[in-house]
């Protein structure tokens, strides 16, 4: 497996705040160390999040709530600059026709030698990190950039859609099994810089881990690593 560039200008697509935590802090947080430049677009402000907080929250008051954790985030992780869209949360597919050229414009602007986002299955099958995808892929091949997509450990692609599945709370879901590409780049990154990024995402995180419903062992995997695989269509 190789071990993906770092010191890059690369700029991450994806669907609901914590996305980027999940799926490439590290990387993010390593390129810049590295001399690299971090850019961010957001589709949604995650308003149908499951919050995890002992009070309900109204749509408005999440989006407020992540809108700011994604930002502390990303000042964490060093973002040179941040799009947060205010797409809705549970039905980006909609609005495809509207965000790409959206993308395409931010993406002209600032340059980046590769693109991060998701695959087709989008990890957990749910529908906005799809589209999130299609828009990716979209950018990907109108501006002749490599997308290097989010996929999982190799360790853990037989059991993960099974593990998954217990998480998904709220948002509509690809309803058969799906299979994730084969990791091809791999960044260690360490649990610290992982677990710290996750943790700026409070309305989110389960106290009990933040892969809560995974073993123990994936979630070590998990929290160590981070896995991508080259777009070649």
């Amino acid at each position: 497996m190789k071990a993906l560039k770092l010191g890059k200008r690369i700029f991450v697509i994806t669907a609901h705040p914590d996305d980027e935590s999940y799926l490439a802090a590290g990387t993010l947080y390593l390129n810049a160390k590295a001399g690299g430049q971090n850019f961010l677009m957001c589709a949604t402000l995650g308003e149908k999040g499951t919050s995890k907080l002992r009070r309900p929250k109204t749509l408005t008051q999440m989006k407020d709530l992540r809108k700011k954790e994604l930002t502390a985030v990303s000042k964490f992780l060093q973002v040179s600059k941040l799009y947060q869209l205010n797409y809705p949360d549970g039905n980006v597919q909609d609005c495809c026709s509207g965000w790409l050229p959206q993308a395409v414009k931010a993406v002209k602007r600032h340059k980046p030698d590769l693109l991060l986002g998701f695959g087709p299955d989008g990890i957990s099958g749910h529908r906005d990190h799809q589209a999130a995808h299609t828009i990716a892929k979209g950018v990907s091949k109108k501006l002749g950039l490599p997308l290097y997509m989010f996929t999982v450990p190799p360790r853990l692609r037989k059991n993960f859609y099974q593990w998954v599945k217990r998480r998904r709370a709220l948002g509509k879901y690809h309803t058969k099994d799906i299979k994730h590409g084969k990791a091809e780049y791999k960044v260690d990154v360490g649990p610290k810089i992982k677990f710290k990024a996750l943790s700026f995402h409070k309305s989110q995180l389960d106290p009990r881990s933040p892969y809560h419903g995974f073993s123990h062992t994936a979630e070590k995997e998990l929290l160590a690593a981070e896995y991508f695989t080259l777009n070649k269509k």
